[in-house]
């Protein structure tokens, strides 16, 4: 991001929040903390996250497998109650495709090694003079992609279709729609792969767009409103209900029914610390609620028959707050869950317990991150990606399913843009 860009949304940042940012924007962090790796919380040096590649679904992907080596991240009493069974993980196709797309017109994509590790370079695919491809969601079909344009300082944002070529990974535009507002944070699929929406930063709503056949996207209908800075697009499973966090301080919550969104009653869970990014465990017993503002994580009792939301305690995301936090995921075995911390150079790595749902702090990994803000797990579980915003890199760690800490793989790869997301679409 350029300077220009930091200091103008830093000064948005200061004058509606007084502590945070938009949704890019470095420069209000007040600087750093942490960044030398040092302990923290009983852990350090190694660490761990993971995420969906669509965000639009409570439930996880498949479990990891157990590793371990040099360079793993150790702390604290990290594993010492979470060995055992890694749960089930279902046979992975040998490559899959890696996406990393940001603050520049390319989308890049890579083919995936499962049994390595390893990623090779393949096509490059322009949005446009001016596109900021800040987020991709998936089709549960994987057959198309959709980008959002963010568009942080124009008039209006857009969301892009892709086709995705299933023996390369190649992206093609069908084509792209305006979002009726100004600046999107995030998007994502119904299950049912009949619409798509965007979670509208700029305009506090959500914009239904129905999808063709083709996977093109049909004229947004109307933005419903949600909440100043609406930031995430999750549904539970059915597609029945859907929630938005928004940094207002509250999640939104609508039933889902043909494309249209009511608001629940009631129609919003409050929550302080800027509410940006939600994750369900597996089982859907418990729900965590990440802030931005204030860099917490509040654990939720979840009623999946009744779609409510029960608070039970919150603890640091990042020592001593104020981190700009970013992405919150739990893992498909649902013992570990992480959370990414941008202006503290961190993936914070958690313990979390199966039957309380408690967390507790195993350690961070700050080792070669600079500002991460997306990270994203294989189709396996055994690997997890994590894109430095600042340093334009990408870079592997290999999860240790019995420990949940990372063990980095290889080295850092640079990538043509400030990488905003990174996210994995099984191959065929």
């Amino acid at each position: 991001m350029s300077p220009c860009r930091r200091a103008a949304l830093a000064l948005t940042c200061l004058q509606v929040w007084g502590c945070s940012e938009g949704p890019e924007s470095r420069a209000a962090a007040g600087g750093a903390s942490g960044a030398s790796g040092t302990p923290a919380h009983g852990g350090v040096s190694g660490g761990g996250s993971s995420s969906g590649v669509g965000g639009t679904s409570l439930l996880a992907g498949s479990a990891g497998l157990p590793t371990g080596g040099a360079g793993a991240a150790t702390g604290g009493n990290a594993g010492s109650e979470t060995a055992g069974s890694a749960g089930s993980a279902p046979n992975p196709p040998a490559t899959s495709f890696l996406y990393a797309s940001g603050y520049a017109p390319p989308i890049t994509t890579f083919t995936f090694t499962h049994a390595t590790g390893a990623l090779s370079p393949g096509s490059s695919v322009s949005t446009g003079e001016g596109g900021e491809p800040t987020f991709i969601a998936f089709s549960p079909n994987k057959l198309f992609a959709y980008a959002i344009d963010e568009q942080l300082d124009g008039p209006l944002a857009s969301v892009i279709a892709f086709a995705v070529n299933q023996q390369t990974g190649a992206l093609t535009e069908i084509n792209r729609e305006d979002v009726g507002t100004s600046v999107n944070a995030h998007a994502g699929v119904h299950p049912s792969g009949k619409w798509l929406l965007s979670a509208n930063y700029g305009g506090g709503s959500v914009t239904v767009f129905p999808l063709r056949a083709d996977g093109g996207l049909e004229a947004g209908m109307t933005p419903v409103p949600a909440g100043v800075r609406a930031h995430q697009i999750v549904f539970e499973p059915s597609g029945k209900v859907l929630f938005v966090p928004c940094l207002e301080g509250h999640i939104a919550v609508y039933d889902f029914d043909g494309g249209t969104l009511t608001p629940r009653s009631p129609a919003r869970v409050d929550t302080d610390g800027g509410a940006r990014h939600m994750a369900f465990t597996p089982d859907q017993k418990f729900a965590y609620v990440l802030t931005q503002n204030e860099s917490t994580i509040t654990q939720f009792a979840y009623d999946a028959a009744a779609f409510t939301l029960t608070p039970v305690e919150t603890v640091e995301a990042a020592p001593g707050g104020n981190a700009l936090s970013a992405h919150i995921y739990v893992h498909p075995s649902g013992k570990f869950l992480y959370a990414s911390n941008r202006s503290d150079d961190s993936i914070a790595m958690f313990r979390l317990d199966p039957v309380t749902g408690k967390l507790t702090n195993i350690g961070y990994q700050r080792e070669s991150l600079q500002f991460p803000r997306f990270f994203a797990v294989d189709p396996s579980g055994q690997w997890m990606v994590v894109a430095s915003q600042d340093s334009a890199q990408i870079l592997m760690h290999r999860i240790d399913q019995v420990t949940g800490l990372l063990e980095i793989a290889g080295t850092a790869l640079s990538v043509p843009q400030e990488p905003t997301f990174v996210g994995f679409l099984a191959g065929p």
